[in-house]
């Protein structure tokens, strides 16, 4: 197996493998590359090999993460067996801080204790693991069989936000992904800053209490405030900044306010802990002598001599105006003015009068006023909104109404002027720019008038003078006839033309009416019978008296129809027929005219042999002309030539008249033709039944135009199917001539003479042939006849088996030195083979015997199975080393150096053992019980046992 790691690492062993169904050996590499060999276990049919995370780690001591990672695990199957798949991390766990330890609002994960505990759920025998941001593991749990866990850190969490990672591990180490947790410990209590915009008050005055906390709060109140010497408002704002207003009691002369402790929390539930905290007192002191009243507010108006316009309204043309009013004597007036800032100082005379005038020209906009007293008090403001109006808009001189043709002619029927001057504008009139007067009358004719405004402010304007020319006469009733009265007689007002001939007024427009009441610049006559009246409206727009006429408007004639005389088709409405003769409807006293292509004229028409398409056209007294619709229709006189067949000739050739089926096609017939049958040439039906054998019958085809056309035609009809076959296997070669298995899946059928064979594995689809699958078949034939009938089937269901498996050889006991080298003290073999399979042994590969018996040394052997199909399968050779005896050897010392060479006394303990088989192994014992491949003499007699055992495991 291969080993490849992403990055080299110094400490990856076999420990870190986990083997499931076998064992690793020959572990070796370095870096990110190691081999090592798998055996599976005797008895697995699969195996699996796969790294869990934080196993071994990088040059930079990261542990691996291979939970999750479906290339760190690999799946074997043994002998074919299911493949054991490899392990799944687990779902990650749900987290949260338990409810017991969520000491603020529940949910927020916002806690005052250090070593909260947490809890949540998972997979029931997983293994939790709580780790900080750094990765340092907090706190550790086993999920419970209900699915939940807790566990509580060992050492307190940091204040502030912990960002935690919790993880679940599978019973097989596998990690699932993290969990992310976020806790905020605050073990910190809360404090308050109580201030004042002021601290000394006088009597009657109320201050801006602030309370500021060190952290936000949800429960701080007024009745976490005690107040002493005066009283509190409602409390205005959130959070850690809020607000009162405080009002000290009547006659206090000092005030103190402060919040004890454990009055209200934070969002970890801490108490405040403000006791002995300066911070959290207020004292204010209060003045009992009562304050100064401010002076009376000043009047403020615009001096009579620069208000310009109306007198008291504020509004004036003077740029430098002079302002005045009335105060208390001796108070100093401040007059500000907006519009330039100028500020103008004076004092309040004996008589309470004062009065200011700018050093500058100012504008309009806000003049404000105050009063001083000696004591420095100021009184309230009093304003002014001042309008400086130097400028005056020209006054527009118009007509009310330009009743004339145009609305710029200034020709009208009424004199009325229209003045467009500035809001509240006083207007005077003028016919000679000298006199001027309040009013204006116009005279008939030629006019000429000016027109002045004064506004407000005494500015005044003058229009331009307007000319126009008033005209009050209406014109006379106009002349009014047809144009063409295009009738019998030229007076007889019938007419095809409803155009008007009128005479009026030069220069007048005519306006038409046929009901008197609403009129038009137009006028469109009717069908039928019109009456209209025309008057004539002059320049001015004077309306004159009107005209009336009445006429007839005769413009249409009914449109013609086409129809055949006779539609002697298979419906009076198809248009078919064998009679071209046509119908017309028109009106009685009309002329008719014939075309065929809508552009030559006949007054006659003779159809023609196939489609024809007709149009006429009448035209009555009055001249008018109307045109039918085209007439569409075939003129059918002929019977076209048809053929008759079999629907199916379903016999061996398709022309051969034989079928199973009676039913006729007739081809070749016009469209909507109608097909009757006869067997005796005098009684038709539109069916036909026949009978077995031959078949003689006539075919009458009539087409739609009702034309007849007979043919002959004869058959044989042959509707009774073959009996079933019988159906066998060619050859049952099974241990049972009837027991339907075999290795040969040819079959055998018997059936009518002539007949066709078809075969089909489902009784859905058929074919010409059938080739059986290995295994179980189940097949059905049947015969079809010459005329196409198909027979009921027959049904065989039989195994074919057409393979064996390939039997192998191998050692019951491989007793050498290595388990497969081939070399044993046993020769007794193992065979692997189909079951029930018959076995056969040879050392030859041609000679086969029942049984199979090693001999001393090498042997080579083969084994074949035959199934009960009679299907052979040989094995590979067996080669093998029987060895059942182990030589004779000799034991020595290396140096008798003894006082003579065989007295076995010597200063050295070495021994030599000598005559033993090559690559026997041999072993030392002092007691025969205890064995190692080496020997340490003791000083003295030594006994010693020597045993040899050979590469067969023979031993002596």
């Amino acid at each position: 197996m291969q080993f490849t790691l992403s990055e080299a690492s110094a400490d990856f062993s076999l420990d870190d493998i986990t083997v499931l169904g076998g064992t690793l050996s020959q572990f070796q590499g370095s870096g990110n590359s190691y081999t090592a060999i798998l055996t599976p276990s005797t008895s697995n049919t699969s195996a699996l090999v796969f790294v869990t995370s934080d196993r071994f780690s990088d040059a930079t001591g990261n542990f691996n993460q291979d939970g999750g990672d479906v290339n760190n695990a690999l799946p074997f199957k043994v002998n074919n067996a299911v493949v054991t798949p490899p392990p799944v991390a687990p779902l990650p766990p749900t987290a949260q801080l338990s409810s017991l330890s969520d000491s603020g609002l529940q949910g927020d994960r916002i806690t005052q204790n250090s070593t909260p505990t947490l809890s949540g759920t998972g997979t029931p025998g997983h293994a939790i693991t709580v780790r900080d941001a750094t990765g340092q593991m907090l706190a550790s749990a086993t999920v419970q069989a209900n699915g939940s866990w807790q566990a509580t850190p060992a050492q307190a969490l940091p204040q502030g936000l912990n960002a935690l990672q919790v993880v679940a591990t599978s019973p097989l180490g596998l990690n699932s992904p993290a969990t992310p947790l976020s806790i905020t410990v605050d073990t910190v209590a809360p404090t308050v800053t109580i201030g004042a915009l002021q601290t000394t008050l006088k009597a009657g005055e109320s201050t801006t209490v602030t309370f500021t906390l060190s952290e936000s709060s949800q429960d701080f109140s007024l009745a976490d405030v005690t107040a002493i010497g005066g009283s509190l408002s409602q409390l205005q704002g959130g959070g850690q900044n809020y607000s009162a207003t405080f009002t000290p009691a009547s006659g206090s002369t000092s005030a103190l306010l402060y919040v004890a402790s454990e009055r209200f929390t934070d969002a970890a539930g801490n108490f405040n802990q403000d006791k002995g905290d300066l911070k959290n007192l207020l004292s204010l002191s209060v003045s009992q002598v009562p304050p100064a009243l401010p002076p009376v507010r000043p009047t403020l108006t615009l001096s009579t001599a620069s208000d310009s316009g109306l007198v008291g309204d504020s509004i004036t043309n003077i740029d430098k105006p002079s302002f005045s009013g009335t105060g208390t004597p001796g108070d100093t007036i401040r007059l500000s003015l907006a519009s330039t800032g100028e500020v103008l100082v004076t004092t309040v005379a004996s008589n309470g009068t004062w009065s200011a005038t700018p050093s500058q020209a100012i504008g309009s906009g806000t003049v404000s006023v105050t009063a001083t007293n000696a004591a420095g008090l100021v009184s309230t403001e009093q304003t002014l909104a001042l309008v400086i109006d130097k400028s005056i808009n020209t006054p527009v001189l118009s007509l009310v109404c330009d009743s004339g043709s145009n609305s710029a002619d200034a020709i009208s029927q009424s004199g009325a002027l229209q003045v467009s001057a500035d809001a509240g504008s006083r207007l005077e009139y003028s016919t000679n720019g000298l006199i001027w007067s309040s009013t204006f009358v116009p005279v008939e004719g030629s006019n000429l008038v000016s027109v002045r405004a004064t506004d407000v402010a005494g500015n005044v304007a003058t229009a331009s003078a307007l000319r126009f020319t008033l005209d009050t006469t209406a014109p006379v009733a106009p002349t009014l006839a047809l144009a063409c009265d295009s009738g019998v007689s030229a007076t007889d007002l019938i007419s095809n033309n409803g155009a008007l001939s009128v005479i009026a007024e030069a220069g007048a427009t005519l306006q038409y009416s046929t009901n008197g009441s609403n009129w038009g610049s137009t006028f469109t006559a009717l069908e039928g019978a019109n009456t209209v009246q025309v008057r004539a409206v002059d320049a001015a727009g004077n309306t004159g008296p009107a005209s009336s006429l009445g006429f007839t408007l005769d413009k249409t004639i009914a449109t013609p129809t086409l129809s055949l005389v006779c539609d002697s088709g298979a419906s009076v409405s198809d248009a078919i027929t064998r009679n071209g003769a046509v119908s017309v409807n028109a009106p009685s006293s009309a002329s008719l005219q014939y075309s065929t292509n809508g552009s030559s004229w006949a007054t006659t028409f003779a159809a023609i042999e196939g489609t024809n398409s007709v149009q006429v056209r009448a035209t009555d007294a009055a001249g008018n002309v109307a045109t039918s619709t085209p007439l569409s229709f075939t003129l059918d006189t002929q019977t076209a030539a048809f053929s008759v067949a079999l629907v199916c000739d379903s016999g061996a050739l398709a022309t051969d008249g034989i079928s199973k089926a009676p039913a006729l096609v007739v081809t070749g017939t016009e469209a909507g033709a109608t097909v009757e049958y006869s067997s005796n040439g005098a009684v038709w039906s539109s069916t036909y039944s026949a009978v077995e054998g031959l078949n003689s019958v006539q075919v009458r085809v009539t087409d739609t135009a009702g034309n007849p056309r007979t043919q002959n035609f004869s058959f044989t009809l042959d509707s009774t199917a073959p009996g079933a076959p019988v159906l066998t296997l060619t050859c049952d070669s099974g241990a049972s001539a009837t027991d339907l298995i075999s290795s040969n899946g040819a079959l055998s059928v018997m059936a009518e003479a002539g007949a066709t064979l078809q075969y089909s594995t489902d009784g859905t689809s058929w074919a010409s042939t059938f080739a059986a699958l290995e295994g179980n078949n189940t097949v059905k034939v049947r015969a079809v006849d010459a005329a196409g009938n198909a027979g009921p089937a027959s049904n065989l269901g039989f195994t074919l088996d057409k393979t064996i498996a390939t039997p192998t050889l191998t050692l019951v006991c491989d007793s050498g030195t290595s388990a497969v080298d081939t070399i044993t003290r046993n020769g007794a073999i193992s065979v692997n083979a189909e079951t029930g399979a018959a076995l056969q042994y040879s050392t030859n590969g041609s000679s086969w015997a029942t049984t199979f018996a090693a001999i001393e040394g090498t042997n080579t052997v083969q084994v074949r199975a035959t199934d009960a199909a009679g299907n052979v399968a040989t094995s590979a050779p067996l080669s093998f080393t029987l060895d059942t005896q182990t030589p004779a050897f000799t034991v020595a010392l290396v140096c008798d150096s003894g006082a003579s060479g065989a007295d076995s006394i010597s200063k050295s303990s070495a021994l030599v053992v000598t005559g033993a088989e090559t690559g026997a192994t041999v072993e030392y014992s002092s007691n025969g019980t205890v064995w190692a491949s080496t020997y340490a003499a003791t000083e003295g007699a030594n006994s010693v046992q020597v045993r040899v055992t050979d590469t067969a495991g023979n031993q002596r």
